[in-house]
């Protein structure tokens, strides 16, 4: 038989043949891999991995003396690993081929395994064989263990705490423990997990003891790794670290300190900072101090008092720092001044602010501005008082309202809300809360719908029957909508709103009766019954308003009021006063205007503001608007009145406001001359 000789190559480094062969020509050489991420050196052949890692092994045959013969490599899929794979398989050619060997060892396959490749002309018939020996190591990546509540480093008051936090690893948790030791002694517990998970979150309750506590926890992997976290605790039962604060609005149901228990849940209100406290007629935010310069105004009282309580327990030090920390959405809004009507701002603005201990207890008063109310949220501003590890936190909100739907003339367009109860198709959509319940089944809203039913609609109304007393009215209706912001408000019990309203009524009369065009240019002589504008915060037309008004606030943060303003006379049934009728002012005529300042006010004691029975803090903008009358004899029905021209005028140009309701407030009121509304 002649003698052939084959050669293997495992390409990279030059490793000793070993090789059977039937064919005396055929010879073989093995040379080593092209990559592995080991650093396991091989000898003969022998290549180690972890699982977990990747290999790739390049196996090479040729014929030694005959380049232009045929030859085939394939491997022995019964001694290839699970996983792995070999390209091409079988490889072909004429003289020399080459294939790659590439696996991912998973957990679990750890072991040796032997693989098996053979060569020859063609496929399935070897002239020769070759063995590759693959030693897979268990994985050695340890167990992540991280502890990630409470921070390391924390001084604690109260010695029962929970330590949260997590273990992942790839292979598999077998067991789980901790250990805690302090000054003088120390305990652990560990316990197995059967099931092996490869993530495991925990929650170990710890009792602390007096000084340092060093707590490690710990897990162990199936391949035997270990992982671990550990931080250091400190119990100083005896140091305690308090901020307080108060309500705004002292004197308007405010002031009072928010129990410790509530500091964080609710916290302490105030009213957003943005009205004329003090009657100069400047916003509140925009000048400091704030004192009460105008008989309508007062000193401001809208910061919440805050107090920063000096740390108490051993080893608390006069010149140790504690520091004031800002946080939360409404945070920009936020200043500190030295009093409660702005004397001085504490810079920086924004914080954070720091002290000595020995510079405690300092009292400070915190404003809110923000200057879009729809940003205000519930607990939007928290502070936080911290001596080292230990702290106290107060949260704080901002409240503003804002008109946010009108409805004051049949000529308003709207579109239905829908609701069942709505038959007439009298209230828009966005409004449909006007039909909320409370927790009793009772409408919140019911005086509004009734009073809008019962005018059939929005704007001036037809002249009513005379009253049992003779008065006859001119029947208007408008309805505005408020929101508060932040909504969230509606479910504390103890912040209640009403909608209060200023009014500043005056009349023009005109001696005899209008008989000619010409007429109508000359000056009526004004006859004032004025009403001035009360403080800045009171009613002056705002008698008990539980029937033309919401009574809590909707889910949605709404509040709805209903006004119906009109101008009455009385009546003369006997004619023996006509002569005496005749000759009153209303002989000639009357034009009758009343503005309107609508607007919100807010108490923070669970009582609710009650035109000026109960007072109250204005949240809100006012929303001016105004109602209007041209009253003449009616030579027809003597001796009543009626509207001039006609009773179906409305606001309209270019006769002016006449007989109408609407927004903005009427400044100077000629029936003959241009109208000047001032919104």
């Amino acid at each position: 038989m002649e003698e052939r000789l084959l050669n293997f190559l495992v390409c990279g480094l030059l490793i000793f043949p070993y090789f059977a062969t039937t064919d005396s020509d055929f010879a073989a050489s093995n040379i080593s891999v092209v990559s592995i991420s080991s650093n396991f050196s091989n000898n003969e052949h022998i290549y180690e991995t972890r699982e977990g890692e990747h290999i790739e092994i390049e196996i090479c045959a040729r014929w030694t003396n005959d380049p232009e013969r045929p030859i085939c490599l394939w491997v022995d899929h019964e001694t290839l690993p699970e996983g792995a794979n070999v390209t091409p398989d079988p490889a072909t050619g004429w003289g020399e081929v080459c294939c790659i060997l590439s696996w991912s060892p998973v957990f679990g396959q750890a072991g040796i395994y032997n693989v098996t490749f053979y060569v020859g002309e063609s496929y399935q018939v070897a002239s020769g064989t070759h063995i590759v020996t693959i030693i897979v190591h268990p994985e050695n990546i340890s167990p992540t263990v991280i502890i990630e509540y409470p921070e390391n480093g924390t001084i604690f008051t109260e010695p029962n705490i929970t330590i949260v936090g997590s273990v992942e690893d790839n292979a598999g948790i077998t067991q789980f423990g901790y250990t805690q030791e302090w000054d003088g002694g120390g305990i652990g517990s560990s316990w197995p997990l059967e099931d092996e998970p490869t993530y495991y979150p925990f929650e170990i309750p710890i009792t602390l003891r007096d000084g340092w506590n060093r707590i490690k926890v710990y897990a162990i992997d199936s391949a035997g790794n270990n992982g671990s976290d550990d931080v250091i605790y400190t119990y100083s039962p005896f140091v305690k670290v308090n901020l307080t604060i108060y309500d705004g609005l002292k004197g308007a149901g405010g002031g009072q300190v928010v129990p410790e228990d509530k500091e964080e849940t609710e916290g302490a209100f105030t009213v957003n900072n943005i009205q004329d406290t003090n009657g100069d007629g400047i916003i509140d935010m925009n000048q400091h101090p704030v004192k009460k310069v105008h008989p309508k105004g007062r000193d401001e009282v809208d910061l919440m008092k805050m107090v920063l309580h000096k740390p108490v327990g051993p080893g608390v030090k006069p010149d140790d720092p504690v520091t004031l920390i800002l946080a939360g959405p409404n945070k920009n809004a936020v200043r500190l001044w030295t009093d409660s009507v702005k004397t001085q701002e504490i810079l920086p603005r924004g914080g954070p602010w720091t002290y000595k201990v020995k510079d405690l207890p300092k009292t400070v008063w915190v404003e809110i501005a923000e200057k879009d109310p729809t940003k205000l949220k519930f607990k939007g501003i928290t502070f936080t008082l911290r001596w080292f590890g230990n702290s106290d936190t107060v949260c704080a909100t901002g409240i503003w309202a804002k008109v946010t739907g009108v409805l004051h003339d049949d000529s308003d367009p709207t579109t239905p809300c829908g609701h069942p109860l709505d038959t007439n198709n009298l209230i828009p959509k966005g409004w449909e809360d006007i039909f909320e319940r409370d927790k009793n089944g009772r409408f919140i809203n019911n005086f509004i719908y009734a009073a809008i039913n019962f005018h059939g609609g929005y704007g001036v109304r037809p002249l009513t029957r005379p009253d049992p007393n003779g008065v006859r009215w001119w029947r208007n209706l408008i309805v505005i909508q408020f929101t508060v912001y932040p909504k969230d408000v509606w479910k504390i019990s103890r912040i209640k709103f009403d909608i209060a309203r200023q009014m500043k009524c005056f009349d023009r009369i005109r001696p005899r009766y209008v008989t000619s065009i010409q007429d109508r240019f000359i000056d009526w002589p004004d006859k004032w019954r004025p009403i001035r504008w009360p403080r800045t915060e009171l009613p002056n037309d705002d008698p008990p308003n539980e029937g033309d008004e919401s009574l809590c606030l909707s889910r949605e943060g709404h509040m709805y009021v209903v006004d119906a303003p009109g101008f009455k006379h009385v009546i003369y049934n006997d004619k023996r006063d006509w002569p005496n009728w005749r000759n009153r002012i209303y002989f000639g005529g009357l034009f009758s205007t009343s503005n309107f300042n609508e607007f919100m006010r807010v108490r923070l004691d669970g009582v609710r503001p009650s035109g000026n029975r109960v007072d109250g803090s204005r949240c809100s903008d006012y929303y001016k608007w105004h109602c209007a009358f041209c009253l003449v004899p009616d030579p027809n029905n003597i001796p009543f009145l009626k509207r001039w021209p006609d009773d179906k005028e409305r606001c309209r140009e270019p006769f002016g406001h006449w007989n109408c309701i609407g927004p903005g407030h009427i400044e100077k009121f000629n029936p003959w001359r241009p109208l000047n509304l001032k919104k």
